[in-house]
Order: C-alpha cells, then structure tokens, then sequence
C-alpha cells in the first residue's frame, strides 16, 4: 500500500512539474532549442510572427509550428534571433542581433494584446522604442545617433490620431510640439520653434479623420529668429485665406 501512495505521489509531481514547464513563459535565454533548417528570414521580418505587432504570419519548422525557444544564426555563425515561439507565432519576447553580434532589437508582451518593441544603432545605442496595443502603434520615439531624443508621438489606443507629437534638434532643444487641446473638436496647438529655442510659428491645428491630415485653422503667428512677430496668418481647414 505505501509503495502505492508513493508511487502515485511521484506521478502526480512529474505531471505537475511538466505542466508548470509548459506554462513558463518567463524564461532565460541561455536555454533555447536550436533550429535545425538554414535560416534566411531578414533581420527585419520576425515582426510578422508577432501578434502583439499585428503579425499574422506562422514559422513553419520541419513542416510544423515553430515550438519553444529558437535560436538562428548567421552564415559567420553569429547569434541573429533567439524567440520563443508558440504555434509558429513569437508569444512573449525575442532578441534580433547585427551580424556583428550586438543587439538590433528586442520585444517584450506586455499581457496578451500588446508590448515594447526597441531597437538600436549597430553600435548598441537605442535608435527607436516602439509601444503598441493590439497591433496598433500607440508611441514612438525615435533617436539621433548621439542619444538625444529625435521625436517622440503618443497616439490614442486605436492608433488614428496624436495626442501629442514633439520633435527635437539633435542638441537636444525642442523643434516643434503639437498636442491635443480639445478632444471632441479634434483641435490641436501646435508650437515650431527656431535652434536657438526662440518661437518661430504658433497656432491652431484641427484633424480631418476623413484624410488623416492636420490642418491649419485660425490665427497663425509667424515669428522671426529674433523673436519678433512679422505676420500673422489666417486659415479655414488648411487654405490659406489672409496674410497680413
């Protein structure tokens, strides 16, 4: 009877044990299973094995889903792509890398309908830090090669219009910045200003959902590097009417 006891014991933790493997997706990059076929997917394209990025697309492996940790390598045998994949589709974070070893990109889910895609310049430096939900775009800052901050857009959650969008000179000064001022209208104001961080334009903006355009409307302020106003222009939806 105690054998019994506890050989059913031993059953039931081996059951659990490979249970718990397989739910673990929070796993360590040192362990990965390797792909045995010769890889030629682009650096740039295991995007489309991501749902979370709006990728559709399913690796086939020896005629089957791609399963587990997969790891890809170039021609020079270098590490190109460590994922780990579920059905043929990459479920929670990979790791894409320059030939010459350093890391381009790297995805992280975050829950099941979104994440934060990163990428960096082949001398390791962030160049761009993508955040979607449920395969739409919802921010995007972009980087000059020195570090400083080239842009950076904030959209709503279905990734149609700004909230804010900002642009920057590579010293880091502020070039433009356009936000959302009223919501139900659609309007915006928006700021341009010149390198020595003086206002150069200033006025309304309204966006057109049928276009996707935003458009001048209203008073708009033209500024010398200076400082000093020197016209003042007036739109109706984006046509100029009156320059003065």
């Amino acid at each position: 009877m105690k054998l019994k006891i506890a050989l059913f014991c031993c059953f039931f933790l081996l059951l659990f044990s490979a249970y718990s493997q397989s739910e673990n997706t929070d796993y360590d990059f040192d362990e990965y299973i390797e792909n045995p076929d010769t890889v030629s997917i682009d650096i740039k394209d295991y995007s489309k094995y991501t749902t979370a990025l709006g990728g559709d697309s399913v690796r086939i492996i020896k005629d089957k889903p791609a399963a587990g940790l997969i790891k890809d390598y170039y021609p020079n045998g270098k590490i190109k792509h460590l994922g780990y994949y579920s059905k043929g589709k990459l479920t929670s974070t990979y790791k894409n890398f320059y030939s010459n070893g350093t890391l381009e990109r790297e995805f992280k889910a975050l829950g099941t309908s979104g994440g934060i895609l990163n990428l960096f310049f082949s001398d390791a430096k962030p160049r761009l830090k993508i955040r979607y939900f449920k395969g739409n775009n919802i921010e995007y800052i972009e980087y000059y090669q020195n570090g400083n901050v080239a842009s950076h857009e904030k959209f709503d959650k279905r990734g149609e219009q700004y909230d804010f969008f900002k642009t920057f000179y590579p010293d880091g000064n502020l070039k433009m910045e356009m936000y959302l001022i009223d919501k139900k209208n659609n309007t915006y104001q928006e700021k341009i200003y010149w390198d020595n961080g003086n206002l150069k334009q200033e006025g309304i903006k309204n966006f057109n959902k049928s276009n996707g355009d935003y458009q001048k409307n209203g008073e708009w302020k033209l500024y010398l590097d200076s400082g000093k106003l020197f016209k003042i222009e007036n739109y109706n939806f984006g046509d100029l009417e009156e320059s003065k």
